[in-house]
């Protein structure tokens, strides 16, 4: 159970935080390379032990499954993103970080990544 809410809380703190970081240092993107979403997040000291969530929903399916697909991983990118969506797009799975940073407002409603 702990380890359930802490994954909760990663996942929150990726797509509220780590959105507009990347936003911020590389631009607005359709996706990121995984070491770019690795760069920004070990530099905003982020928990690291669910990245591959941010891997998922900021990358593309091709970027992420070069460097997870040596792996052999059980999660896997449909996997991972589908609870993102579940949690932050209505279930809609066709999301990508684009459509994460325009979601990206703070609970008070003020943008948090400027275009």
């Amino acid at each position: 159970m702990f380890r359930s809410l802490k994954r909760r809380r990663a996942v929150g703190s990726y797509f509220w935080r780590l959105s507009p970081a990347l936003c911020r240092r590389f631009g607005k993107k359709n996706a990121y390379t995984v070491a770019e979403v690795s760069r920004v997040a070990q530099d905003g000291s982020f928990d690291m032990a669910f990245i591959a969530y941010a891997h998922a929903m900021f990358c593309s399916r091709e970027e992420f499954d070069l460097h997870y697909g040596p792996l052999c991983l059980a999660c896997t990118y449909d996997g991972l993103r589908e609870a993102v969506a579940r949690r932050f797009f209505s279930g809609a799975t066709g999301f990508d970080a684009l459509n994460n940073s325009d979601s990206c407002r703070t609970p008070f409603g003020q943008r948090v990544c400027f275009h």
